[in-house]
């Protein structure tokens, strides 16, 4: 790996450290207790994650990610901020990766990945 694109990890990073960093302390919103309801039936029946009827279905990665989060925190709003916030650090990495390769431009896909990271317009996904 070169020395550039850890740096832009270690700053991206950092970044998502600064902005999200305070998560673990916000609650629930509105609609997050049907997901934890699903995730707390998973663990009695794991199958019930691939259940088409249940609340909010149809989404069994989410639904597998909720199952072993429940496992490990419970009802706990933390754990389940900080994996929304990981998978949201990766996936801006994984944007800029992708623009680096359609655009070849090591400029344009920082740029992307860091404003993705900063973007505020799917806040309830990360918050």
């Amino acid at each position: 790996m070169q020395k550039w694109t850890l740096l832009y990890i270690a700053l991206l990073s950092g970044t998502a450290y600064v902005v999200f960093g305070d998560l673990s302390s916000h609650p629930f919103s509105y609609e997050d207790r049907d997901y934890i309801a699903n995730a707390a039936q998973a663990q009695n029946d794991w199958l019930f994650i691939f259940a088409p009827d249940k609340p909010w279905g149809g989404r069994p990665t989410v639904g597998f990610a909720l199952y072993l989060t429940y496992k490990k925190y419970g009802v706990a709003p933390g754990g389940y901020h900080s994996l929304s916030a990981l998978v949201h650090l990766l996936n801006s990495g994984l944007l800029a990766y992708l623009v680096l390769q359609l655009s070849r431009s090591p400029g344009t896909a920082a740029l992307s990945g860091f404003l993705f990271l900063l973007s505020c317009s799917h806040f309830s996904a990360i918050y």
